[in-house]
């Protein structure tokens, strides 16, 4: 509770200064009246010595101009001499002009070119003959030929030299022609200056006893002015008076004390703010109005405004605080304190204070709000997690189950009814797919990393280039600007997935064609970050203009691609690749930008600034798990049979799995859970074994740590098979001892593929085709060997 004041307490000084202020005008009255007077005499002594000051600026001006015009001749000259000087040098030595020389010749035309300019400079303000003004344009073309001819000559260049030298010389009469009519020109304008000066002079005469009369006339107004003045010295107190109103409405309460901390003034909304009326506030050390705990950080603001006040220097302190009411209850407040003197000079400190206890409650709800932000964020991931893993699942049994159906017992009608099933299966996973994508990239923040984008690049290229083929379309890769081999820091997977998304498109959207990918990397200067525009641009079809905005929004296409897709000469799309594209430039600070014409093809481009990798270490390039098999991926060696562990707890998908393996020509076994899969990799050697992530009793992560820790399997290949999204990030499926991984839904080409990576990573790219037919005990051995 704040103690109350004494009986009888401290008035505050009145502010005194309404008659000094008034003082103050009529003094600045009479000073300006003396100032006046002592102008009209000054004005007099200046127009005594104008005349002979003028003279002596026109003489120097009149020389430094005959010296401007006469220096283009001597330049040129010099600039003559200097190339003899370097055709001597290449004549005595072994073809080549002397550095020294060829330095010296070069300062001299820089010499020359800069006294042209100073030449037509001087020129420009002067009235030139047709003639003149000619020279003069040739003298500028003759240096923009002598510029362009020695820019193109070397050290070695002797014959250019020489034709430099003759050029030279034949540009002689010209500047010879120049300097003579300059001169006469400036001497035709001395003489009109001369003529100009006299009646400038006879002006400054009329015009200096104009200019006496108006400093009487301004004599009797200045007495008009005081008079004046004091009446704006009693409009400023009315207007003060104002103030005062103001600052007693004020809605922020305003306690002014002295530098001791003694409250001299307050308005109505510290009373109100504090519950004591303002004779109690008033004489009170402004301690008592901060909580005790509060008071020696007070204290000590309060010692460095008396610190700023020696050195006359300004305090201003902003800052949210606790105060105290006088019932004892402790409220937060914000302070705006800043020093100021009084009308007597004296230091005060002025503080403006204001209630918040609305503003921080409502940051305690909104920090609330943005808490439940965070745990629905983690939901929303957990349930993409799930979505993936429980959408993704049926379709692996679904695709699978096609892909094993024998095409030979069916007729033509039959054959097209399961060639649509599949085609719609695919079109599903890729809808789910794209959709899981988008939200999750939304949703999610990627940390920063160095990574290399050219490289990038490359490999996105790479591995559309088998699809670009089947298309009949070829894709190029430009990189442009000394920085292009450069690692950068920025957001790898964003802008792995926006290339990967743009050449994608391309490749689908173009038959017969050529893709160009371009990178220009550019800098100002060595240590500065990089900008990169980067631009995939191809031939196909184009983009008519009113769906070229369209397009980026979500399940969007273009009109044109949207009937390619329903004639079926074009592959289908879920109209999320471009909006995904979009979030992730944009991600990394840019935006993306497209220029298309129909019939002519497109060009999507964007421009980001990457700052430069110094001392840290590149991460590896990580391979991404198996949706599909390349077109290009290596064949399995001819006699190879493996043992292939197919763990999997969902029945539906163990069978397909086992049935792909068989028919892939392995022997398999089944195991239901990760607990099964650890007991028979450690009583058995297997070659390979499919390992699904997610399963009861122990999930796959934890199955390969135990069967790489030990086991007859200890060596054995180990494949993830998951329909998680985590699966993007291929880091996690590596930590834990896995090879590969392999994306749910898997179709047999793509098993294939991944069994074919698995042996030419086991037995070398050496393994020839004449190599490959062993029989069952040279499998044995070959395993037990990986075993090991």
């Amino acid at each position: 509770m704040i103690p109350a004041g004494p009986k009888d307490p401290l008035r505050p000084r009145p502010l005194r200064g309404q008659a000094t202020r008034l003082d103050r005008a009529r003094l600045g009255g009479v000073i300006l009246l003396g100032l006046l007077i002592l102008s009209c005499g000054a004005l007099i002594f200046s127009a005594a010595s104008f005349d002979r000051r003028l003279n002596a600026v026109r003489d120097a001006d009149t020389d430094n101009q005959g010296w401007i015009v006469s220096q283009l001749e001597v330049d040129h000259m010099s600039l003559v001499i200097a190339t003899a000087d370097a055709l001597v040098s290449a004549s005595e030595g072994d073809g080549t002009v002397d550095a020294e020389v060829w330095r010296a010749m070069q300062a001299e035309f820089d010499i020359l070119y800069s006294r042209i300019s100073v030449f037509t400079a001087a020129m420009r303000n002067i009235d030139l003959s047709p003639e003149f003004e000619a020279s003069l344009a040739a003298l500028q073309d003759a240096r923009r030929d002598l510029t362009t001819r020695i820019d193109q000559l070397t050290p070695q260049d002797v014959e250019g030299l020489r034709a430099f030298a003759a050029e030279l010389r034949q540009r002689e009469t010209l500047v010879r022609s120049l300097v003579t009519q300059g001169l006469q020109v400036f001497v035709i304008e001395a003489q009109m200056a001369r003529e100009r000066e006299r009646e400038i002079w006879l002006f400054f005469l009329i015009e200096t006893l104009v200019l006496l009369s108006l400093v009487l006339v301004a004599s009797f107004f200045a007495v008009r002015l005081s008079r004046a003045l004091q009446q704006r010295t009693m409009e400023a107190e009315r207007a003060a008076s104002t103030i005062t109103k103001a600052y007693e409405a004020s809605l922020s309460a305003v306690v002014v004390t002295d530098f001791d901390g003694r409250v001299l003034l307050c308005n109505k909304a510290a009373e109100t703010m504090f519950r004591l009326p303002m004779s109690e506030i008033t004489g009170i050390d402004a301690m008592r109005l901060a909580p005790a705990r509060l008071r020696p950080a007070l204290g000590a603001t309060y010692d460095e405004m008396r610190r700023c006040a020696t050195r006359h220097a300004p305090c201003r302190v902003s800052r949210r605080t606790l105060a105290i009411r006088s019932n004892g209850t402790v409220f937060p407040v914000e302070l705006a304190l800043t020093t100021d003197t009084d009308a007597d000079g004296m230091p005060i400190a002025i503080a403006f204070v204001r209630d918040i206890s609305a503003q921080v409650q409502a940051e305690g709800a909104l920090r609330g709000a943005v808490d439940e932000a965070r745990r629905a964020a983690a939901a929303k991931s957990m349930f993409l997690a799930t979505m993936s893993h429980e959408m993704r699942t049926p379709l692996h049994g679904l695709i699978a189950a096609l892909d094993l159906i024998e095409r030979d017992g069916f007729d033509a009608d039959n054959l097209a009814l399961l060639d649509t099933a599949r085609d719609c299966s695919q079109r599903a996973l890729a809808q789910v797919n794209d959709v899981l994508q988008f939200t999750r990239a939304s949703a999610t923040r990627e940390p920063t990393a160095p990574f290399r984008p050219a490289r990038v690049v490359d490999d996105v290229i790479g591995e559309l280039r088998p699809f670009a083929r089947e298309n009949g379309n070829t894709i190029t890769l430009t990189l442009t600007g000394p920085c292009s081999g450069e690692r950068v820091i920025g957001h790898p997977a964003a802008f792995s997935r926006a290339i990967y998304n743009l050449v994608g498109n391309a490749v689908k959207f173009t038959a017969g064609g050529k893709i160009t990918v371009t990178l220009d990397f550019s800098a100002p200067y060595d240590a500065a970050p990089l900008t990169l525009r980067v631009s995939v641009a191809d031939d196909g079809p184009g983009i008519a203009k009113s769906d070229q905005e369209r397009i980026f929004q979500l399940f969007e296409t273009s009109a044109e691609a949207g009937s390619a897709i329903m004639a079926g000469t074009s592959p289908s799309g879920t109209g999320l690749g471009l909006p995904i594209t979009k979030l992730a430039v944009e991600r990394m600070g840019g935006q993306i930008h497209l220029d298309s014409t129909p019939g002519q093809g497109s060009c999507f481009w964007f421009e980001i600034v990457l700052p430069r990798a110094t001392g840290q270490e590149e991460k590896p390039a990580a391979t991404l798990p198996l949706a599909a098999a390349p077109a290009d991926a290596p064949q399995m060696p001819e006699g190879l049979v493996w043992d292939v562990l197919v763990v999997d707890d969902n029945e539906v998908n163990l069978t397909l799995m086992l049935e792909m393996v068989r028919r892939l020509g392995h022997r398999t076994a089944a195991a239901r859970n990760g607990q099964e899969a650890v007991t028979q990799a450690r009583a058995r050697a297997f070659d390979v074994i499919l390992m699904d992530v997610s399963m009861p009793v122990m999930d796959g992560r934890d199955a390969t740590r135990a069967i790489r820790a030990e086991g007859a399997s200890q060596g054995a290949a180990i494949v993830g098979v998951t329909a998680l999204i985590e699966a993007e990030d291929p880091d996690s499926f590596r930590d834990c001892g896995m090879d590969r991984a392999l994306v749910k839904p898997v179709r047999r080409d793509t098993l294939a593929a991944a069994l074919a990576e698995v042996a030419q990573a086991q037995l070398g790219p050496e393994h020839r085709a004449e190599d490959r037919g062993m029989d069952d005990t040279d499998n044995v051995l070959a395993r037990e060997q990986n075993a090991v």
